[in-house]
């Protein structure tokens, strides 16, 4: 993830990150901040091609296969209340945003309050976060 952060910087792009995700305490999170040049594909090309020089599609699969997830324990509280506000009473037990998640009657309600409750709790958190489960 350095690697590519840095070579996204090394083309002059500001990034943020990583940050370790509060929703799975595995995922780093990171953004790279677009230019707004009018000149996308230039900017995707990089992207890319930074994606491949560090590659990250085969680390970061191999690291999710070997590294169970876990929600943060300071975001459980609210995933009980997004849970209770679809009328769902959580089984207890739970440990990662999948076990959750299955419990919910509508996933994308499930998603959208769990990700409120995160920028709320994480402030700090790049802006797009990314769920795996």
């Amino acid at each position: 993830m350095t690697r590519f952060l840095d070579c996204m910087r090394g083309h002059g792009y500001h990034t943020l990150g990583p940050v370790v995700s509060p929703l799975d305490q595995r995922l780093l999170m990171r953004d790279v901040l677009p230019p707004h040049d009018g000149w996308p594909d230039v900017f995707n090309a990089r992207l890319a091609a930074c994606d491949r020089e560090a590659n990250l599609g085969n680390v970061e699969p191999a690291y999710f296969a070997a590294h169970p997830g876990a929600l943060d324990p300071r975001l459980r509280d609210d995933a009980v209340a997004c849970l209770r506000r679809q009328g769902i009473t959580a089984r207890g037990g739970e440990t990662d945003y999948g076990d959750y998640h299955e419990q919910a009657r509508v996933g994308p309600d499930f998603n959208d309050c769990l990700t409120a409750a995160t920028k709320a709790e994480f402030p700090d958190l790049p802006g797009a976060i990314t769920i795996f489960y």
